[in-house]
């Protein structure tokens, strides 16, 4: 009886750990994904900027 639970003891601890790990699995990937969202981001902030500046040179060149 004792080597029953000890092995139903030992598959909980696996699947508890295997639980933890999926869990941080899935907050690795979605730190991930805030990342390329940042650099999208940045990169959009960066592409508004140039337009900008582009439409000030625009309007103080003489026509």
């Amino acid at each position: 009886m004792w080597l029953v639970t000890d092995l139903l003891r030992r598959r909980r601890t696996v699947s508890f750990e295997d639980y933890c790990n999926e869990e941080e699995e899935e907050r690795k990937a979605a730190m991930a994904r805030v990342r390329g969202l940042e650099e999208c981001v940045a990169a959009a902030e960066s592409g508004c900027e140039e337009v900008y500046r582009a439409l000030v040179n625009a309007r103080r060149l003489p026509y």
